[in-house]
């Protein structure tokens, strides 16, 4: 739990730090806001669908739904899909488990491994929608796309309130800070 309190507390002092004007502070307040992403949209999620965050296997499914698509914009319901179809099965066998979750083979290594990445915020709705088209599940693609538009509404707002973006801007950092580690996260998982 320390590490989910410390990057929720961990965002008002990035918003307040993106107030200011210099190039370092900008990047600081991404990093930090960034790091708040990772840890909560990933981390916890991965956690709390193990059952992990607490007693109850409903505040554990609870969390993981506000985590993953409240916070990191992607599917809670495909996600647990991927991960116990894709992740558990075929851990360390390359090719499949989380190697798979990320192909583009149309790209050279360099746009693959630098710049590709850097389109995930973008990419992560669209398939997290795909993926319950062709699952067909509808109900589900509506509580999603209400729960992730609350929640980029919500980040959009307190980077507009609190540090004086524009929305423009504050579309521009959101994107900036969710995909801080994207380009890691390929680098780890196509070398697993």
């Amino acid at each position: 739990w320390m590490y989910i309190i410390g990057s929720i507390l961990s965002v008002p002092v990035a918003l307040q730090i993106l107030q200011h004007d210099s190039m370092a502070a900008q990047v600081l307040g991404i990093f930090i806001l960034g790091c708040y992403q990772s840890i909560i949209s990933n981390k916890s999620a991965h956690i709390s669908a193990h059952g992990g965050l607490g007693g109850s296997r409903f505040m554990n499914k609870l969390w993981m739904h506000f985590s993953v698509e409240f916070v990191g914009s992607f599917s809670a319901d495909v996600a647990e899909d991927i991960h116990i179809k894709c992740h558990h099965p075929h851990t360390n066998i390359i090719s499949l488990g989380d190697s798979s979750t990320w192909k583009v083979p149309f790209l050279t290594r360099g746009p693959y491994l630098f710049l590709a990445p850097l389109l995930l915020p973008i990419l992560i709705p669209l398939v997290s929608i795909s993926q319950l088209i062709v699952s067909s599940k509808w109900l589900l693609i509506v509580k999603y796309l209400i729960v992730a538009f609350v929640g980029i509404a919500f980040h959009l707002y307190l980077l507009m309130a609190v540090s004086g973006y524009s929305l423009l801007g504050a579309m521009l950092v959101s994107a900036l800070y969710r995909s801080v580690f994207s380009i890691p996260y390929i680098h780890l998982h196509i070398f697993q």
